[in-house]
């Protein structure tokens, strides 16, 4: 049901008021420090009405980060967002959207329900869509990590080496992965590469080590109960394997890779040093 458009009541909170905002991971995207969700709320306990009244408080303030989920309230949250959103008439270039998927809302269908399968994804992402109203959305989350579908059979190939010189910065690598090199066998080529960022301060007087290994890193202790549901006997890479036979046949990359370093081809680690804030 499709309550009746209301309008926002007057508030006290001045337009636009100061919200601190943040880059959301590489994008280069601003969202506000602060973003609004409706889990649980929408739907059990807040109608488009009340809805309106609150993302628009949120909006007012500076808030341009609206969260939800396929799964909350079965759907019927994300579409209460996207009729307030519609009715509001805010300019889509204005706030940032994100969604979830891997739960699904299509009752006990098999391929869609607590996956991440390529056929769900398509259906969970068109229907998302349509209950937002919209034709994209900012950020699509995974709700959680599938046990049967690797996120990927690979990370960067030194055959994808190649740089975009407009977007890289000495810092930041960027590979455009339009093409393919192969390597020729006794041929050495430089290759840069960024190491997934993390959110870690280490302690002054502790070392950071870094191992380079030709296969992925195996945990050799027990695995707990959703590990062992790992349809590719994960140990420890969570859905990131380099092992499959279709992408990676053996015959192709089974060779040997040497690492040089040292005589005109110094291997470097850049890392970042954060100054201390007000010499604290």
């Amino acid at each position: 049901m499709i309550s009746q458009k209301v309008e926002p009541s007057a508030r006290s909170v001045p337009p636009m008021t100061q919200m601190e905002y943040r880059r959301l991971g590489r994008s280069g995207i601003k969202v506000s420090a602060l973003s609004f969700g409706s889990w649980v709320t929408f739907d059990a306990q807040l109608k488009d009405d009340l809805a309106m009244e609150c993302m628009q408080a949120a909006y007012d303030a500076g808030c341009n980060f609206f969260d939800n989920a396929e799964a909350y309230a079965g759907g019927e949250s994300e579409a209460i967002m996207g009729r307030v959103i519609e009715q509001l008439g805010w300019k889509r270039q204005s706030y940032v959207l994100s969604t979830k998927v891997f739960w699904g809302i299509d009752g006990n269908m098999r391929n869609m329900r607590n996956t991440l399968n390529r056929k769900y994804l398509h259906h969970a992402i068109e229907g998302c869509l349509d209950r937002l109203r919209v034709d994209f959305v900012d950020l699509l989350f995974c709700h959680r990590a599938d046990p049967n579908t690797p996120i990927a059979n690979g990370w960067l190939r030194a055959s994808h080496r190649r740089l975009d010189a407009q977007k890289s910065k000495p810092y930041r690598p960027y590979h455009p992965h339009d093409r393919s090199e192969p390597l020729a066998p006794g041929e050495i080529y430089e290759c840069d590469v960024e190491i997934v960022t993390s959110c870690i301060v280490v302690p002054a007087g502790w070392r950071v080590a870094l191992t380079i290994r030709g296969k992925d890193y195996e945990y050799e202790g027990d695995l707990s109960e959703f590990g062992k549901k790992f349809h590719y006997g994960t140990r420890g890479t969570g859905g990131m394997t380099h092992n499959d036979l279709d992408n990676r046949p053996p015959g192709l990359f089974g060779g040997r890779v040497t690492v040089h370093t040292g005589q005109g081809r110094e291997s470097y680690l850049l890392l970042p040093i954060i100054p201390r804030a007000n010499g604290r």
